[in-house]
């Protein structure tokens, strides 16, 4: 007898709770488009936050990049040395850098030449979609 009051008693509560639970959505939607816009607002600044830091690093990068330029011309004077800019690779230079491509990479790039999308071609070399973007990017460093 113990076993059905208890039973009887349980259903009752989740019962009251899912009852409950309805009164709550349909009372909330205005309380949550103010948790929302809060959200973002806090999101927001906290995105301006990251981009006043990214903008100092780079700030801090050229100019270490600058003041190394500065000193290689100053140690290229004294040497007595005319400070001439560094004159680009040539095609054939750059070719000769380049090592042979791995299978990984030129099957991507097949793939990729016969018209199928990321995730099929992720879906054929059995990796994951960064590892195809990874070997498309890479390319560029090989000779073909």
């Amino acid at each position: 007898m113990m076993f059905y009051k208890l039973m009887l008693l349980g259903s009752v509560l989740v019962m009251l709770g899912l009852v409950n639970r309805r009164i709550q959505r349909t009372a909330a939607p205005s309380q949550d488009l103010v948790q929302a816009d809060a959200g973002t607002a806090a999101s927001s600044s906290a995105l301006d936050e990251m981009n006043g830091r990214l903008e100092r690093l780079e700030n801090l990068l050229f100019q270490s990049l600058v003041s190394r330029e500065e000193m290689k011309a100053e140690a290229s004077e004294e040497a007595g040395e005319a400070a001439a800019p560094e004159k680009p690779a040539s095609p054939e230079e750059q070719q000769i850098k380049k090592q042979p491509m791995p299978d990984s990479v030129k099957a991507v790039l097949e793939y990729e030449s016969q018209g199928l999308s990321l995730q099929e071609i992720a879906n054929i070399t059995r990796m994951d979609k960064g590892e195809v973007l990874l070997l498309k990017n890479l390319s560029k460093h090989y000779s073909r």
